[in-house]
């Protein structure tokens, strides 16, 4: 408590910043707002499939990056740009093959079977053009 030693300092600072980031990701959690938002967003076809798992990693090393004061070179550097580009990438390539991605889900459906699935699918689709939109 009486120690004036600045690594002892920013060892502090990064617990300090690691426990409140903890705290406030459980609080979000737990108590969720009722709110409902009308963000129109477009839903992008294959983004679970895709771009979930980029977007995690991408978010992740950015925390990172940030908490270690956003080095501008390094290893924190080099994995916050290189999950950041494997994010975008993942996202220009859902939107590029949009059609083919719900086309392939589609078929899917159709191998397996499952028609309830495909007919729900079809219904909600979100391809220009299509008789099905909704």
């Amino acid at each position: 408590m009486n120690c004036n030693s600045n690594d002892h300092k920013a060892q502090i600072d990064v617990l300090y910043s690691h426990l409140t980031s903890c705290l406030t990701d459980a609080v979000s959690l737990c108590f969720k707002s009722g709110k409902i938002e009308n963000n129109h967003k477009k839903l992008v076809p294959g983004w679970n499939d895709f771009v979930l798992e980029a977007r995690k990693s991408a978010s992740d090393a950015y925390k990172l990056w940030q908490q270690w004061n956003k080095p501008k070179y390094g290893p924190l550097f080099d994995l916050m740009q290189r999950t950041r580009a494997h994010y975008k990438y993942a996202v220009r390539f859902c939107r590029k093959y949009e059609q083919q991605i719900e086309a392939g889900k589609h078929a899917n459906f159709l191998a397996q079977k499952n028609y309830n699935s495909f007919w729900k699918a079809v219904s909600r689709s979100r391809t220009p053009g299509s008789v099905f939109t909704s």
